[in-house]
């Protein structure tokens, strides 16, 4: 149960989205979107930089995570009582998942909009549950070796839609770890990548 000052502020943004929601485009949505961004921008920019790190990619996922909020505003605390702060997490890790499948499967992959609803988690839930894509993706990354895996990784951390070089001395450590060239290593990735889309296409 949440306390009373924490009461009226999920009470205050749930009356905000039902404007949002129910006079979507409109001069007045929007000025309630705004108050809703500004009230609660600062609390996603810092879940952002705690997942991400500041990257570039933190950027990516606070972006996406208003672009979901705006189009599936369907937050509504009297009927589920969950805090706007937890809801927004859950979209914010819907986001950074979809940002790392759509590394992994191409910039050109068709990422299909879901929306978040609140009966999917509890109150003070931030997790979330696994989606069904994050299980394919787990289930094609455990088919990597220890190395393919590795490799792999490190070169989607920072091989993002803004096409981030991989820092030199990452490469280097890399190199050394596995006794390896850099031109293997792009090969070792190449070679990763295509394993889990293929495993990925099979199962879909």
């Amino acid at each position: 149960m949440l306390d009373k000052n924490k009461d009226v502020e999920c009470q205050e943004a749930h009356e905000l989205m039902r404007v949002v929601r129910e006079q979507k485009d409109t001069g007045e949505a929007k000025e309630a979107f705004g108050k809703i961004y500004n009230k609660y921008k600062n609390d996603l920019w810092r879940l952002c930089i705690s997942v991400c790190g500041d990257d570039g990619n933190a950027d990516l996922v606070f972006e996406a995570t208003w672009k979901k909020i705006w189009n599936s505003p369907n937050y509504d605390y009297n009927k589920y009582g969950v805090s706007f702060n937890s809801w927004m997490s859950k979209i914010a890790n819907r986001a950074w998942l979809d940002i790392r499948v759509k590394a992994i499967l191409g910039s050109d992959a068709e990422m299909p909009e879901i929306a978040v609803a609140p009966e999917d988690f509890d109150c003070d839930e931030v997790e979330g549950s696994i989606s069904i894509n994050e299980k394919l993706l787990e289930e094609a990354l455990h088919q990597l070796s220890e190395k393919e895996y590795d490799v792999l990784l490190t070169y989607i951390e920072y091989d993002t839609d803004q096409k981030k070089h991989v820092p030199d001395q990452i490469i280097e450590a890399l190199k050394t770890k596995y006794q390896t060239t850099s031109v293997n290593l792009r090969k070792i990735k190449s070679r990763a990548l295509q394993k889990v889309k293929d495993y990925i296409d099979k199962r879909r």
